[in-house]
């Protein structure tokens, strides 16, 4: 049976990768405080740069410093074995692969939903599947045992690239704060630009930080 995300992400903890981490906390002169609020029924959460800390504060498909989308693309060439199936270019294959992500990305970024201003953010599985399908027609090989179908390895390849991209790690206080709430009559969810792996990290990241509630 293929690996769920939740199990490939915890066989990537015993394989010899490292990830970008977050700047350190810079601290601000100033004291938290804020009045009572009466008839609260639910919270919600933002993920990035509320419950997650995350390089640069907020989730980037396309990072403006270039060499960070390198060494990513590069770590995901060579994890995935993706270089044999790509085209002969001139150039380095990671540069290769980026114009083809880049050029992706772009096209997914104009397809708005119908409604006039309304475009959502990218689904970076989506956007992996296409590339991989491209690499598929230049006798791609994946391992379905391991990996799944052409969108579970998508996802696995999408959650690998962002790792390599952008370091997260659980905000002060997060885990403390879900728990508190979470004892208490008051509901809470998550409401957030994401991804399909975004659940699977905060969980992890938490998880590492404490105990979370049920």
């Amino acid at each position: 049976m293929p690996q769920s995300l939740s199990e490939f992400a915890e066989w990537l903890d015993g394989q010899d990768h490292s990830w970008p981490v977050p700047p350190p906390v810079q601290q601000v002169k100033a004291t938290p405080f804020t009045k009572p609020l009466d008839g609260i029924a639910a919270v919600t959460w933002s993920v990035y740069g509320t419950l997650l800390r995350i390089s640069d504060g907020c989730l980037h498909l396309n990072h403006p410093v270039q060499l960070r989308m390198q060494v990513a693309m590069e770590k995901t060439i060579k994890t995935f074995n993706m270089w044999q199936s790509m085209s002969r270019k001139a150039g380095a294959p990671w540069e290769y692969l980026y114009d083809q992500y880049r050029d992706c990305l772009a096209m997914k970024e104009m397809a708005g939903t119908g409604r006039t201003g309304d475009y959502p953010q990218v689904n970076a599985t989506d956007l992996w599947t296409t590339l991989v399908e491209r690499l598929v027609q230049n006798e791609y090989e994946i391992d379905e045992a391991f990996y799944g179908d052409i969108e579970q390895f998508s996802e696995k390849v999408a959650f690998f690239f962002h790792q390599g991209l952008q370091g997260v790690e659980a905000a002060e206080g997060a885990t403390n704060v879900l728990t508190t709430i979470a004892s208490s009559s008051y509901c809470q969810t998550l409401l957030a630009d994401a991804q399909p792996f975004t659940l699977v990290q905060m969980l992890r990241v938490l998880g590492h930080d404490g105990t979370l509630p049920p």
